[in-house]
């Protein structure tokens, strides 16, 4: 009997395993990679995109202003797939602004060119 009890044990973990990867395949379909191509222009800006809903069809890049000075940004999002679309934004001294990018297409990857200036 002890090997019957062992054997169930077994089976049940490995269903279990399983069940789990089953959940997981579906979000790690949705992840892509974003790279970040930065030209900050000297400034204190932090940049991180992310993924905010779980299709991945909509990008938020929020840029952060830890300098002294006030910031113009350009965010251009480049899926390959459709031409790029470029947003501005204004960034006062400590301010955090956030961009939403929806894409309407299959996304495997992203590049976001961001380019800043110093405006003060």
């Amino acid at each position: 009997m002890a090997g019957a009890n062992y054997g169930l044990r077994r089976r049940a973990r490995l269903l279990c395993g399983l069940a789990a990867l089953a959940a997981a395949a579906p979000a790690a379909a949705q992840t892509f990679p974003v790279h970040i191509n930065q030209d900050l222009g000297g400034l204190k800006i932090i940049a991180q995109a992310r993924a905010t809903d779980a299709a991945g069809d909509i990008m938020v890049l929020s840029l952060t202003n830890l300098d002294q000075r006030s910031a113009h940004c350009e965010a251009t999002f480049d899926i390959r797939v459709l031409p790029p679309k470029t947003y501005q934004r204004d960034v006062a001294a400590g301010e955090r602004v956030q961009i939403h990018h929806r894409v309407k297409r299959s996304v495997n990857r992203m590049t976001i060119d961001l380019d800043c200036a110093a405006t003060d």
